[in-house]
């Protein structure tokens, strides 16, 4: 592609004339020329070479390399990459060329003076365009020549950052053995290689480059300035993305910080829940000091992790607790939009429904603020559809259940009135009621159990009742799913998801058999209960 202010060298080496570019070398032509951008005919020599496009070939997890950037906080990946000759990349890949630049032609314009450090008009060298070629010899020949190994571009980030976003391990090394800096930072976020690195690495594939940048010096617990990810440390990214070799490898050799608390007062240990290994979530679990696994509620709920939301809560974790911010773990899980959700991950939708509903369980106060609004009211008002499809939904669900169990009030007049501002919340409180009510009134076909009982007992309770053969089968013929659209789903959880057969097996069968008329008792008291 042409560029302003292009000379018949820059031209033909954007052509592959290579014949015809060093002939023209030799008889002169002013290989330090640049053209409106700022390139020389040396730079363009060498981005020439890359015949693939970066963010979906050169670098691993590229088809989700923005997403990544973007969520972690990482602005000046992408930035990084837009300083990149992209358009003659593209060019390059559609063309279908094979690529690689002749090694003499970079040779020759070395050797006729060009300037191994200059810089185009965004700051970029052409030893960090030749990163992107994957040609470690390339890399090698601008080296000797004195290519400046920790020059910055306009976002400064180096040859080593650049080496990282390609997970060149060998380049890494090279780089590295060439005196590159490992605390060199970008000028606004103040990264470092080592979190890219531990940012973008997923199923391992920048474990090698970790290890590489670990064994010369980089710091683990050095913190970031970006704005989404403000104060996250690499450690803190590799114990939500590394394996748990790694995690164990930061941890007794690095000697990883693992009492730094982040400024929410989380510790790192408690971002281990965000991982997709279990192994690395287990730590979180294993941890007997308190103080290492402060915020894992909080975090546990933000990354939407059921099981772990599930034992902590059982360990005694307080759901209505605040963290530096205010936010409760419920609030957390409603409206910290900072962290990244994984949509790639499986069922994560679910997971988030299984949360909410444990928190709710766990006695969530429906009526908390933050930021001086109704909680309720900015889950209304997310700009995450599945937090207004179904986190409102599940809040009013749970909190109408417990007004028609105890007959009183639940919900206080700022949070009804942001109920009665929106249709849809307004329209959904109402048809709880209506359905509530409905369910009180309707027995189990063969028993004098309502759905209303079941709904509102305990799974040891209701396991109880599983021994009634009759009992068993009109459950198991769920009339109840058309009967009653929206507590349907209460009800499978409180049969199945909470798995009542496990109380079951877990509670000691009587020492003599229950009638059938003792069975009848008890189901007659239990009606007794509901009807006052």
């Amino acid at each position: 592609m042409v560029r302003y202010g292009d000379t018949i060298l820059h031209l033909v080496i954007r052509e592959h004339k290579t014949d015809v570019a060093k002939q023209m070398v030799r008889l002169g032509a002013d290989v330090c020329a640049k053209n409106r951008g700022g390139e020389t005919p040396l730079q363009v020599a060498v981005v020439n070479k890359s015949h693939v496009y970066p963010q979906k070939d050169m670098v691993p997890n590229g088809t989700r390399f923005y997403r990544i950037c973007f969520h972690e906080g990482i602005e000046s990946l992408r930035m990084a990459l837009a300083c990149r000759d992209e358009n003659t990349v593209i060019k390059l890949a559609t063309q279908g060329e094979s690529g690689g630049v002749d090694h003499d032609l970079v040779k020759l314009l070395l050797d006729a003076g060009a300037d191994v450090n200059s810089k185009d008009a965004k700051g970029v060298s052409p030893l960090q365009c030749a990163i992107y070629s994957g040609d470690v010899e390339l890399v090698k020949t601008l080296l000797e020549a004195g290519a400046d190994v920790n020059s910055q571009n306009c976002i400064g980030a180096t040859a080593l950052h650049d080496a990282v976003v390609c997970c060149n391990e060998q380049m890494v090394h090279m780089l590295l053995s060439r005196g590159a800096d490992v605390a060199a930072k970008i000028l606004q976020t103040k990264e470092t290689a080592l979190h890219w690195a531990s940012v973008i690495n997923r199923n391992n594939s920048h474990g090698l480059v970790i290890r590489h940048l670990l064994e010369f010096g980089s710091d683990l617990n050095e913190k970031s300035n970006a704005a989404i990810a403000f104060d996250r440390t690499p450690f803190i990214y590799i114990l939500m993305h590394g394996d748990i070799d790694l995690v164990n490898l930061c941890i007794e050799k690095y000697k990883a910080d693992l009492d730094k608390l982040t400024m929410d007062g989380s510790s790192p240990l408690a971002f281990a829940l965000y991982n997709e290994n279990r192994d690395v979530r287990d730590m979180v679990l294993m941890e007997s000091n308190a103080k290492r696994v402060g915020g894992a509620l909080h975090c546990a709920s933000k990354f939407h992790r059921p099981e772990y939301v599930r034992e902590l809560i059982a360990r005694g974790g307080d759901v209505n607790a605040k963290n530096r911010w205010l936010l409760t773990p419920f609030a957390a899980s409603l409206v910290d939009s900072r962290e990244l959700r994984p949509a790639d991950r499986p069922n994560f939708a679910e997971d988030m429904r299984q949360v909410i509903k444990l928190l709710l369980e766990g006695g969530v106060d429906v009526n908390q603020r933050y930021n001086a609004s109704p909680i309720l009211h900015l889950a209304i008002e997310s700009d995450s559809a599945q937090v207004r499809n179904v986190a409102v939904k599940l809040i009013i669900e749970h909190t109408v259940m417990i007004e028609e169990r105890t007959n009183s009030r639940v919900f206080d007049d700022w949070t009804l009135a942001a109920i009665n501002e929106d249709l849809d919340a307004k329209t959904h409180y109402e048809d709880c009621q209506v359905e509530l009510a409905a369910m009180r009134k309707s027995k189990i076909k063969g028993t004098t159990i309502t759905y209303f009982f079941i709904l509102v007992e305990t799974p040891e309770v209701v396991a109880w009742y599983t021994k009634n053969e009759e009992f068993s089968k009109a459950l198991e013929a769920r009339d109840y799913q058309d009967a009653y659209p929206i507590y349907a789903w209460w009800l499978r959880e409180k049969l199945n998801s909470d798995n009542p057969a496990s109380h079951v097996s877990a509670i000691q069968e009587p020492t003599e058999p229950v009638s059938t008329t003792a069975t009848t008792t008890l189901v007659d008291k239990a009606q007794q209960c509901i009807v006052s």
